[in-house]
């Protein structure tokens, strides 16, 4: 049976990480298998990591915790993460391969295209597609700052919107100064500007509105913005399902 994919979006600080951080260590006995942007910050508890050392052939990079879930960074390709994670439960037992697979997108990432991407490799019949399928696309919000980015006329590029892309100033500060190394010659060929090129509205309506769950979070400190936004949600997106929530804590099967 193949393998069920949620994809996970949302602007930085919206509370991703903090919602993998609950699904990978979720009680309800799915082993889980996540995507990020950098293991690292998902900050996972050393004494929870399964020891033993690595498999034969199994690949690189790869964090597996004692609960059976695993965490691994996204290298390149994202089907050929996808990819590696199927190799890597075929190499288990077989009451212990992965039940779902998450994948966290970037903050400015656009999840129609993911969505192509997978209709895509079933269109042309890829081999990996008879091993996973794409089975819910999460948009996780800040109910605190919705309703700002609603507003705001700025574009979503690291000029006009840097805490799209950056947590803290040092941050910006590291990525700016790898910027400024010297190019590859692969790095000349496929010369793009990185990031999302329209606006921060028409992002987050974007992400909102091909949601098929959307997670509100904060809701601790909302306060009058909640039902504002969850009004603003229902009309861009009517057939969602909408969770409430504070600090990503939600049941893992509500939205695996």
């Amino acid at each position: 049976e193949a393998i069920p994919i949620t994809v996970l979006s949302g602007f930085l600080g919206s509370g991703k990480t903090t919602l993998l951080q609950h699904i990978l260590t979720n009680n309800e006995g799915k082993r889980v298998a996540v995507i990020v942007n950098d293991v690292a910050s998902v900050n996972i508890d050393s004494k929870i990591v399964r020891g033993g050392g690595t498999a034969a052939g199994q690949p690189a990079g790869i964090v597996e915790l004692q609960n059976g879930c695993a965490c691994c960074s996204q290298s390149g390709e994202l089907l050929t993460s996808v990819s590696q994670l199927i190799t890597l439960s075929d190499l288990r037992q077989e009451n212990d391969q992965f039940d779902h697979i998450v994948i966290e997108m970037s903050g400015v990432a656009e999840p129609r295209s993911v969505r192509n991407m997978f209709m895509e490799a079933e269109q042309y019949s890829m081999p990996l597609m008879e091993r996973v399928r794409l089975d819910t696309l999460v948009t996780v919000v800040d109910c605190t700052t919705f309703r700002t980015y609603m507003k705001s006329a700025s574009l979503a590029n690291t000029d006009e919107s840097p805490e799209l892309y950056y947590r803290t100033e040092a941050e910006r500060k590291e990525r700016e100064m790898k910027d400024d190394e010297p190019s590859t010659l692969l790095d000349m060929l496929y010369d793009e500007e990185p990031g999302y090129r329209g606006g921060v509205c028409d992002l987050l309506v974007e992400q909102t509105e091909i949601a098929d769950i959307v997670l509100l979070n904060k809701i601790d400190i909302a306060n009058e913005e909640l039902e504002a936004t969850k009004e603003i949600i229902s009309a861009f997106n009517p057939r969602a399902k909408v969770i409430a929530t504070s600090f990503g804590k939600v049941e893992s099967l509500d939205v695996i």
